[in-house]
C-alpha cells in the first residue's frame, strides 16, 4: 500500500511483539476490541487516513471514485477527522496521543484496525470477507461498541 507509513507500522509491530512475549496467538480474522478504551472514542477524535475513502470497483480493480462522507459517516455520531496517511503519521512521530484507524483492503476482504497512538496499543479490529470498501454499518457497529 502505497500510503503505509512507518509509525502506523510501528505499532501494529509492537502489537505483534507484545502477542509474541505473552505466549499469545493472534489470528487476522478474529475481531478484538478494548471496551475501556473504545470509550474514549465518545470524547476523543478518531483520525481516518483519507485513503480509506477510496471506492474499490472490483470489476474493473480501480480506484478512481471516493466514497461520500456523509453518507459513510451517517451512523458515526463521535469525533472523527479524515487526514492524509501522511499526516497521522506525522502526530504520531510527535508524540500526540491520537486513536486512529487502519483501513486495509486485499483482493478479497477489509481490515479495520483502531490504535492508540501515544501507547501503540490496539483498541479494536475486525475483519470482514468479501468486503472492499468501508460502509456506513462499519462504522455503525464502531459508534454501538462505543457507546
Amino acid at each position: 500500500m502505497k500510503n503505509w507509513q512507518p509509525f502506523f507500522l510501528r505499532n501494529y509491530l509492537k502489537f505483534i511483539n507484545d502477542k509474541m512475549l505473552a505466549g499469545e496467538e493472534r489470528s487476522l480474522y478474529k475481531k478484538e476490541k478494548d471496551a475501556k478504551e473504545l470509550k474514549k472514542l465518545k470524547k476523543e477524535i478518531l483520525y481516518i487516513a483519507d485513503y480509506a475513502m477510496l471506492k474499490f470497483n472490483m470489476l474493473t480493480g480501480t480506484e478512481e471514485k471516493r466514497l461520500k462522507e456523509k453518507k459513510i459517516f451517517k451512523k458515526y455520531p463521535y469525533k472523527y477527522k479524515l487526514v492524509s496517511a501522511k499526516k497521522i503519521n506525522q502526530m504520531l512521530e510527535d508524540g500526540k496521543p491520537i486513536y486512529y484507524m487502519v483501513y486495509v483492503k486485499s483482493s478479497t476482504d477489509k481490515y479495520l484496525t483502531i490504535f492508540n497512538g501515544k501507547t501503540g496499543e490496539l483498541v479494536y479490529t475486525k475483519y470482514k470477507p468479501i468486503s472492499y470498501n468501508l460502509k456506513s454499518k462499519d462504522l455503525a457497529k464502531l459508534a454501538k461498541l462505543i457507546d
